[in-house]
This record gives C-alpha cells, structure tokens and sequence, in this order.
C-alpha cells in the first residue's frame, strides 16, 4: 500500500487487493472514524499498484508492480476525478526493461524520479521523459547487494 498527501491535503492511497486508488478530503479527515473514501479511482492499468509520490507540479505517479510501470496522473486529471469514483486511466505510463520488481518512488529537488527495485537497484530517471508515455533508458542505475 502507498501512500501520499497532496497540496490540497488529500490523502491517497493505493490498493493492491481490490485494486484502485482511493482518496480522503480532509474534511473527512478531521472527522476520522469509518469512512468511505472521497475518491476512488479504478483502471485497466492497475494489477498491482504499490508506491506513489506527488512530484513538484502536484501530478500523481504509481508504481504498478505486476505490469512493471510507473502511471502518471496529471493534476488536472486528479482534480477532475476528485469525488467521484470510476475508471480513470493514467495519463503518462512510463516502462523500463530494467525494472526488476518496481516498489516505491520519490522525486529529488531537479524533479527526476527515483524509483526502489526490490531486486536491489536503484533508478533515476530524467524529470524531462516523465511528459509523455514511453521507455526512456535510466539516467542512473545503482545497485546494491542489500537495501
């Protein structure tokens, strides 16, 4: 399960049982006790979504374990889907073939993302190929006997 708090203090989180993506205002929140989330988002490119950070510009990424991809959600698409719930595919799907078992990720202060490889490597991928689907080569791969 992944978790992450937006600008606008919603939190996210994802679902690797059902699978989806859900979300809480923070209204609900503040209320606590059991709630039945704001948000939920399901799609086509979810088997196993695991990890998931906001970058600078407040767009969502996942990473789906089983398929090996990083999703990328454009704020506009989140804001758009923010307390509803249904199908809403990802925007950008990034691939490597040099994922190996794809876990957690987080961006750095120049807005590339790094990405936690439970093989016991460690990616780097370029802020400038996360703007639209594709497989960019890492820029930095280390690996790592144990983490």
């Amino acid at each position: 399960m992944g978790r992450a708090i937006d600008t606008a203090g919603n939190l996210w989180i994802t679902n690797r049982a059902i699978p989806n993506l859900v979300s809480y205002s923070p209204a609900q929140l503040a209320v606590g006790g059991a709630l039945t989330p704001d948000t939920t988002i399901t799609s086509t490119s979810f088997d196993s979504p695991r990890g998931i950070a906001f970058d600078a510009s407040a767009n969502l990424w996942i990473v789906e374990n089983q398929k090996q991809t990083i999703l990328g959600y454009k704020a506009a698409t989140l804001a758009t889907a923010l307390g509803h719930s249904g199908q809403v595919n990802p925007d950008i799907i990034i691939s490597s073939a040099s994922f190996g078992d794809p876990r957690a990720i987080t961006f750095d202060g120049s807005g590339d993302l790094w990405l936690a490889d439970a093989t016991g490597k460690l990616l780097e991928f370029a802020a400038a190929h996360l703007v639209v689907s594709g497989t960019p080569t890492p820029k930095v791969i280390i690996t790592a006997t144990r983490w």
